[in-house]
């Protein structure tokens, strides 16, 4: 496999693989901010942590494609990197998920009561 082909392959399908796990992250933050009272509060989750998906994803995509060279003409350094990102991206998107369920759980509770007023002091 030539290098140029291999690299393109890489980029391609890890870039495919990526722009398909963060909109998957935008489309659970649209389902989860069904409620009107929490729902601004999770679009902007959701928003906020795909593009920190996006962004720490890509840097690990272009980390990870000098290994594509990693055993020269032969195949297997392609599928071996290919395969390790995409594992990665994989982990990141659970976590991701993860963190925009909590952030939408965390908004249903209700908010504490208000701490009882002190007693007034007696008079001497």
């Amino acid at each position: 496999m030539s290098d140029f082909l291999a690299l393109y392959l890489y980029f391609g399908v890890s870039l495919a693989a990526l722009a398909a796990l963060s909109a998957m992250i935008l489309l659970i933050g649209r389902e989860l901010a069904d409620c009107p009272r929490k729902g601004p509060a999770v679009q902007i989750g959701a928003l906020s942590t795909a593009t920190g998906y996006a962004a720490i994803g890509l840097g690990a995509l272009v980390l990870m494609a000098p290994a594509v060279d990693l055993f020269g003409d032969r195949p297997i350094g392609f599928f071996v990197t290919l395969g390790g990102v995409l594992v990665a991206l994989g982990l990141g998107f659970t976590n991701a998920v993860a963190i925009l369920r909590g952030l939408a759980r965390d908004l249903e509770r209700p908010p504490p009561a208000p701490a009882p007023a002190p007693a007034p002091a007696p008079a001497p």
